[in-house]
């Protein structure tokens, strides 16, 4: 399978840090977003110890097993009008005390074109299937969305209330998350 726009991150207990990948492959539902996991304490000997998430489990072999998108692709990729979800974007967001993952959104025609960034929310990085629907917050301006936060010894993984929104290399946007 093709995978790549991939974001990882700790989660907030220290147990295990989740891979939020993009996936071009296989069948419709697998293909989109997805996710695998790995232990914390086996962060120096991850061969084997990777984790998809299928069938609401943790139960698929890293390399090789089966994927099932978390945000599935609405058309396939194959399609010359492919409408999907990639390149997700992770953070903790210490305001809201929840997961916030931006995204591309690849649709309706042909080529991919850069159709919006959107942004979901999520409380337990352990339930994929919590993820709020995405919405979408900005149109037409490009690929690869990643926030970092404003405030001291804030990074592209821990943001609080204010994060500087990245699209590429571009950075005019300024985020401001509300309760």
């Amino acid at each position: 399978m093709h995978n790549s726009g991939f974001s990882v991150l700790l989660d907030e207990e220290g147990k295990f840090f989740y891979i939020y990948y993009s996936n071009y492959a296989g069948p419709l539902s697998a293909q989109g977003i997805a996710v695998a996991r790995l232990a914390y304490e086996d962060r120096f000997s991850p061969a084997g110890n990777v984790w998809k998430r299928y069938g609401g489990e943790w139960k698929e072999a890293g390399l090789g097993g089966l994927s099932q998108a978390v945000l599935p692709a609405a058309v396939s990729w194959a399609s010359p009008n492919t409408d999907a979800f990639w390149g997700p974007s992770l953070h903790y967001n210490t305001y809201l005390n929840q997961y916030v993952m931006l995204m591309n959104r690849a649709c309706c025609e042909p080529g991919w074109p850069p159709e919006g960034i959107y942004i979901s929310f999520a409380g337990d990085l352990a339930n994929p299937e919590g993820w709020s629907p995405p919405r979408q917050i900005l149109a037409n301006v490009g690929w690869y969305p990643m926030a970092l936060g404003l405030g001291s010894g804030e990074t592209d993984k821990r943001v609080s209330q204010r994060a500087r929104l990245f699209v590429g290399s571009d950075s005019r946007w300024v985020l401001t998350f509300l309760k």
